[in-house]
């Protein structure tokens, strides 16, 4: 278990229009990239496994099981993502 007094944040900012209005970010599930310098063929199947991974079952399986990713998306239920407990003192 890990001390609260151990648990640290580091806002990450963007520049994104409106970002001053979301929560923090969470980690690494939060920088997907598609290359621009990609042929138009593999932007289409990079945009389509990040869709896989973030919507269907065996996706989401693998990010929350074997990445340990949280994934505060619309698409997880939540018996479908971790559970995150906090504690404060």
């Amino acid at each position: 278990m890990v001390k609260a007094e151990d648990v640290k944040f580091l806002p990450i900012y963007t520049g994104m229009p409106g970002e001053e209005k979301q929560s923090i970010n969470v980690g690494t599930e939060n920088f997907f990239a598609i290359n621009k310098q990609a042929s138009p063929e593999k932007q289409k199947l990079a945009a389509d496994f990040i869709w896989w991974l973030y919507s269907r079952p065996k996706g989401k399986a693998f990010v929350t099981n074997d990445l340990k990713f949280i994934a505060p998306f619309d698409t997880f239920a939540d018996n479908e993502n971790q559970q995150i407990h906090w504690r404060r003192k």
